[in-house]
């Protein structure tokens, strides 16, 4: 089991100093040759499983346990003082989990050590001060073993937030990415074509559209700074006219009808990033000449539709590809809907509550101000 105690008090070593007590009683007489070489050995024996089996709750250990408990029923008929090795036994099984186990190790060790130590003569304020202690530090360490399992459980719950939160973040980050670069370098790609048709034939034009390029790069590396830092910001005002700029610039025109709502800043900057990808998608696969933009407001829901009279796509194995599924996927955060319609050309449809969005607020603020 993990420790979540960074202190003296957590390592295994630290509790080897109660081994002293085995040799409390040569304090009132001298043990022999043999003793000290049995307890040598003894306490040599415990030390390694001592190490291994501190705190562990598997029952792979039980028999390592059990084998301290051995040792102490073995060092009886030497002087010193083999209870020791009896509370070390209880110590570790109250470790043992589920706590059900635990309690039973502790239940047998104890009847057994008061069987052999009775049968070796050894004296019942001996047994019953060592049962005591055993029994004790035994249902100790059962609780301070489901505290460090509770520990352990909220820090693995801890775990998993932080790793689902930078999950979230990395989709983020790829959504942003996504819809910045997507429709830049879209842009760039179809004047780069312009350009390039224009050489030879039309110098000045071919400036224009390479200032217009650099330009819209400046703007691409300022837009990933900003997004990589979360600080991606937009609205859809600016998003109509960046569109209006863009499908422009490849041929397409852009009709408006309707108005927004009012929006909270972080609705106006989904909805502008959502009304971003839509008219990426257009620039990138329509093949239109035009596209239609419309808000609507019906009850409770605010619409946005963006509709091109492209040659739209066959329904045969489509799927949406990743800036679509990310623009699902912000209209999903703000409580809302996206549809999308193949044919005829190609329709992006957001349905979001006006709830959701700050509009209902403010229409009701609005109302009520006499």
């Amino acid at each position: 089991m993990h420790d979540m105690r960074p202190n003296l008090g957590s390592r295994p070593e630290f509790y080897l100093i109660y081994l002293l007590f085995y040799g409390s009683p040569w304090l009132f007489r001298a043990p022999t040759l043999i003793d000290v070489a049995v307890a040598v050995i003894a306490i040599g024996i415990f030390i390694p499983i001592h190490l291994k089996v501190f705190e562990k709750s598997s029952a792979e250990y039980v028999p390592l346990i059990a084998l301290t408990a051995l040792i102490g029923y073995a060092v009886t008929p030497f002087w010193g003082s083999p209870g020791v090795f009896h509370i070390y036994a209880t110590t570790q099984a109250g470790f043992q989990r589920p706590g059900q186990r635990a309690l039973w190790i502790i239940a047998i060790l104890t009847i057994v050590y008061v069987g052999v130590t009775f049968a070796l003569d050894r004296t019942l304020i001996e047994i019953g001060f060592v049962v005591f202690m055993g029994t004790i530090t035994g249902l100790s360490c059962m609780a301070g073993a489901a505290q460090l399992a509770e520990s352990q459980l909220a820090e693995n719950a801890r775990a998993l937030e932080r790793e689902e939160a930078a999950i979230a973040e990395r989709a983020r980050i790829a959504r942003d990415v996504h819809d910045v670069l997507g429709q830049t370098l879209t842009m760039v790609a179809l004047k780069a074509d312009i350009a390039a048709r224009m050489l030879g034939t039309d110098p000045a034009q071919t400036t224009r559209e390479l200032q217009e390029i650099r330009d819209a790069a400046r703007a691409a590396l300022s837009d990933v700074r900003a997004a990589v830092s979360d600080m991606t910001a937009t609205t859809i005002t600016a998003e109509i006219e960046r569109a209006r700029r863009f499908l422009e610039s490849g041929g397409v025109s852009l009709t408006v009808t309707g108005d927004p709502p009012p929006l909270t800043p972080t609705a106006d900057t989904v909805l502008g990033l959502v009304l971003r990808e839509a008219v990426t998608n257009v620039i990138r696969h329509a093949e239109a000449t035009g596209v239609t933009l419309r808000f609507e407001q019906t009850g409770d829901t605010f619409k946005i539709a963006v509709q091109d009279n492209g040659a739209g796509l066959s329904d045969d194995g489509w799927v949406p590809g990743a800036g679509l599924s990310g623009l699902s996927a912000r209209v999903d955060s703000l409580k809302g809907t996206a549809s999308f319609s193949r044919s005829p050309g190609f329709r992006v449809t957001v349905d979001v509550p006006l709830a959701g969005v700050g509009a209902l607020q403010d229409n009701q603020s609005t109302e009520h101000t006499p």
